[in-house]
């Protein structure tokens, strides 16, 4: 019996390990972009509300949040990912994220808020789409496709749920509670399930029935890979050019929607519309 055969009918492998990673991801990514993505424009109406500083103020430090993000991500989160393990650096960027959320609920004056925006970067970059790829990739062939996809359908689920409940309690209770609520669940639910669920794969753990073990490459045989040649790469920057330029558009209509709409249909409606 082969040892695909083996791993196929023994007990442990009725529940591939990496199916609980993408369950363990989905959690992430409605944290993450419920939080991260949806919630910078209902604080910039909270903020502006509680504060009085101007939308054009609160812009750029929503601005710097995503910027930085994206920089993080871009010359440093990947890296750390594959030293340290998901486990470790997620674990990391989850209470960056909850820092980040409690002090905005604390700020005085504005450059706080972008001390509690630089904080929330972290956490952003640990727990966006790039990060989900990355933390359910390894652990599929032939399925990671699905795989990722299914992980990242709690970024939808952030935007379904999160955000509508976070402008719920904001407007039925106060801004403060609203995010202590939503940092205390997500801290209960996501720090136990990264704890317990996000490891290394180990050699003996394949997606049956995609391949066999056999048929991975070996670290000496896979092909380097070599950054700078793909940015140069053409077909690289026609594809990525117009996503960024459509996710920057994304970005700032989810933005300020909320903040362009709460005035003529209610804050509680603006943030349902968000969906």
């Amino acid at each position: 019996m082969d040892n695909r055969a083996a791993i196929e009918r023994s007990p442990a492998s009725d529940l591939y390990h990496g199916w609980l990673v993408v369950v363990a991801a989905f959690l992430v990514a409605l944290f993450g972009f419920g939080l991260g993505f949806y919630g910078p424009g209902i604080y910039l109406v909270a903020l502006k509300a509680r504060h009085g500083w101007s939308i054009a103020e609160l812009s750029s430090v929503i601005t710097t949040y995503y910027v930085l993000g994206a920089s993080l991500l871009f010359f440093g989160v990947g890296s750390l990912f594959e030293r340290y393990g998901a486990r470790k650096v997620l674990s990391v960027g989850i209470v960056a994220m909850s820092m980040g959320l409690v002090l905005l609920t604390r700020v005085a004056r504005l450059w706080q808020v972008y001390a509690a925006f630089v904080l929330m970067s972290v956490g952003w970059a640990t727990m966006s789409g790039a990060a989900i790829n990355i933390i359910v990739a390894p652990w599929f062939e032939r399925r990671r496709g699905l795989a990722v996809s299914w992980a990242l359908n709690g970024a939808s689920a952030g935007g379904v749920i999160i955000a509508p409940v976070l402008t719920f309690l904001a407007t039925r209770y106060s801004f403060g509670l609203a995010l202590g609520a939503l940092v205390g669940s997500m801290l209960a639910i996501l720090m136990p399930v990264v704890l317990l669920v996000l490891r290394p794969r180990r050699v003996d753990e394949c997606d049956p029935p995609d391949r066999d073990i056999a048929a991975s490459p070996s670290p000496a045989e896979a092909e380097q890979f070599q950054l700078a040649p793909i940015l140069c790469s053409g077909r690289f920057i026609s594809i990525s050019l117009p996503f960024a330029l459509g996710l920057t558009a994304q970005v700032g209509f989810f933005t300020h929607q909320m903040a362009f709409r709460s005035p003529t249909i209610g804050t509680v409606a603006a943030g349902w519309a968000a969906v």
